[in-house]
């Protein structure tokens, strides 16, 4: 049974998420609110929580012993369910959201990937655009999906919920049939996933893909999302190296070399009109994360600095640490490639929790990841009744009473 403390664990850290999330919203609308630190210390325990469900290959634990007393696993998954509730709710007042919200664009990042469809259609003489200056934000398909969306004039944050839809879905398929209820309960409960989708987030055009190339990276064509999802958002590219190591681990070195330069591919053809239209331009607009001269903002260690009253660093200290905390990562991805083969979902965000800009869309995804992880490991069938007598429930079974 220790699939389900799995499971669970990924839902609390979700459900830790989506409490950060909603107090960092809160201090960064009222600076003088306190909470920081337990913003911090809310992602920095929901990224330990996720690394350890994610431990193990996973072989047989659906017929594992569960650890705990009957009284605890009932307690926690009912409030994995409770959560479920939540997340559901979300979902269900997307429609309220949108009437409640008068703006175009919900925040910044979607704002700037439609107004760069809108310049894409401007220069394809289909569309205008009076709102963009001179140059998109890449890579291409960031904006590349949104073209149909916004010549219809459709409000791009249905295609965002779509996708997270879709890889909930994906996910939930992709797990073990007897532990589907539980892994649907888990993907509500971790509320952040519903929450942040619905509240505007673009990142699901690169999750959704994301989630497929990890899921399905035994199979020759997941170098195909994965392309697609390095050709979406840098953040991606974080993901990539451990994609790598897992496909190293198990399909071989060359089989690795292939996916890659499949990948590769896929983000050259999607960018390459673009770097021959303007190459100063696909540049700028790549590497504006790095090249600009950006202040700090944050959800991560900088927050402490930023509204929480710590001396603020100097910018390259969070870059070397950064960059510091990404060597280990791969470092730890590669000597546990065989005994902790899914690890890599979680371990690439954590160098962002360092970064001068760690902004907490970085991290309301994780859970999402964190579940494809486990859907793929090698759980076996669980045992339905004992499960109930042990008191694990989702929100559409209830434990036995007897």
């Amino acid at each position: 049974m220790r699939a389900l403390s799995r499971i669970a664990a990924v839902a609390v850290a979700g459900a830790a998420l989506y409490f950060a999330g909603i107090v960092n919203s809160i201090i960064l609308e009222h600076p003088g609110r306190g909470g920081v630190g337990v913003v911090v210390l809310a992602i920095a325990l929901a990224i330990g929580l996720l690394i350890v469900a994610l431990l193990g290959t996973g072989r047989g634990d659906a017929a594992a012993p569960m650890p705990g007393r009957t009284w605890f696993v009932r307690a926690t998954w009912g409030f994995v369910c409770v959560m479920a509730l939540v997340g559901l709710a979300w979902l269900v007042s997307m429609p309220k959201q949108h009437s409640l919200d008068w703006t175009p664009y919900h925040n910044d990042a979607i704002a700037l990937n439609e107004c760069a469809a809108r310049l894409a259609e401007r220069v394809s003489g289909i569309g205008t655009n009076e709102e963009f200056e001179w140059r998109p934000s890449y890579p291409a398909l960031s904006f590349l999906f949104l073209l149909p969306v916004v010549a219809l004039g459709l409000d791009s944050n249905y295609l965002y919920v779509a996708c997270l839809l879709v890889a909930m879905a994906l996910v939930v398929a992709r797990a073990p049939r007897t532990l589907r209820p539980f892994f649907l309960t888990a993907l509500l409960g971790a509320a952040s996933l519903a929450a942040f989708t619905v509240g505007g987030s673009s990142d699901l055009l690169y999750a959704l893909p994301l989630v497929i190339a990890w899921m399905y990276r035994d199979r020759k064509w997941a170098a195909v999302p994965l392309g697609i999802a390095v050709a979406t958002k840098q953040i991606a590219w974080f993901f990539a190296p451990f994609w790598i190591i897992a496909v190293i681990t198990e399909r071989g070195w060359r089989a690795a070399a292939r996916d890659t330069a499949i990948a590769a591919g896929i983000f050259a053809a999607t960018n390459l009109p673009f770097i021959l239209h303007d190459p100063q331009a696909w540049i700028a607009g790549l590497l504006t994360p790095v090249l600009e001269p950006m202040f700090a903002r944050g959800a991560g260690l900088v927050f402490l600095s930023t509204n929480g009253g710590l001396p603020l660093l100097p910018a390259v200290a969070y870059t070397v640490a950064e960059a510091v905390a990404g060597i280990i990562c791969l470092v730890v991805a590669w000597r546990t490639r065989r005994t902790s083969p899914e690890l890599g979902a979680v371990l690439a965000i954590i160098p962002l929790f360092f970064a001068w800009r760690s902004l907490f869309s970085y991290f309301f995804l994780l859970p999402l990841f964190a579940l494809a992880a486990v859907a793929r490991m090698p759980l076996g069938q669980l045992a339905f009744e004992r499960a109930r007598k042990l008191g694990a429930l989702t929100i559409f079974a209830a434990p036995s009473r007897s």
